[in-house]
């Protein structure tokens, strides 16, 4: 038997890139599923981050639906989410950013911008979801 089409749960999808390992295989990633577990993994922080989930899961969705299959530029629209998250929507300084160096979203008007509770760096909340993110490559 000759497989030819994969679809895989995203367990492990910022540790390996099968697309390169398997060229022959069209590889697929059941981001659904993925989000699902980053709920879950967000609601055994306890309160810290609860306020955050939606936007967390919608955030990795477009992450994956943008990236085009580049796993790294992938990763720069995942971690982006630690600027966007307190407020900071420009990085140009921060060299760890090679593709992206802002958010892709229109510039916040005050009255949106000043209807989030934004995280602040060095905060027990900011802490958990610097944990999170990194704990997700």
């Amino acid at each position: 038997m000759i497989l030819k089409f994969a679809v895989l749960l995203l367990t492990g999808i910022f540790k390996f890139d099968l697309s390169r390992s398997r060229p022959d295989i069209i590889h697929q990633f059941d981001i659904w599923h993925f989000c699902k577990s980053i709920k879950k993994k967000i609601r055994s922080k306890g309160e810290l981050l609860t306020g955050w989930m939606r936007s967390i899961t919608n955030h990795f969705w477009w992450c994956c639906s943008t990236c085009e299959g580049d796993v790294n530029l992938l990763k720069e629209k995942w971690m982006s989410l630690l600027y966007h998250v307190r407020n900071k929507h420009s990085w140009k300084g921060d060299s760890r950013f090679v593709t992206i160096k802002k958010c892709a979203h229109k510039k916040l008007s005050i009255k949106a911008s000043s209807d989030v509770k934004w995280l602040e760096e060095g905060t027990p909340e900011y802490h958990a979801l610097t944990c999170f993110a990194y704990c997700l490559q």
